[in-house]
């Protein structure tokens, strides 16, 4: 949105109303005010900062992953993977 922003700025267009979806509505501006671009870098790495914390937080999917993964580990090291495997079968 600033991106865009910013863009319509340059050519005096005024913002209405706006969001993040890139819903926005503009007007042309009464008076031409040259005004400087506005900054988003700090926003633009917060957002991807949130987005890098959350790829570690743990899923339904990746607890199921984990948990099956440590038990084939411990039945590799007990020695009880094939009668596992057996078990599994029969049932």
């Amino acid at each position: 949105m600033t991106t865009l922003n910013n863009l319509f700025k340059k050519e005096n267009y005024d913002l209405l109303c706006g969001d993040e979806y890139i819903h926005a509505i503009f007007k042309p501006s009464l008076e031409y005010i040259p005004i400087g671009c506005k900054n988003d870098f700090e926003d633009s790495l917060k957002y991807l900062k949130r987005l890098e914390y959350m790829r570690y937080l743990p899923t339904p999917y990746r607890i199921k992953e984990f948990l099956y993964s440590s038990l084939i580990s411990v039945l590799r090291i007990t020695n009880t993977l094939d009668i596992a495997k057996k078990i599994k079968h029969k049932l």
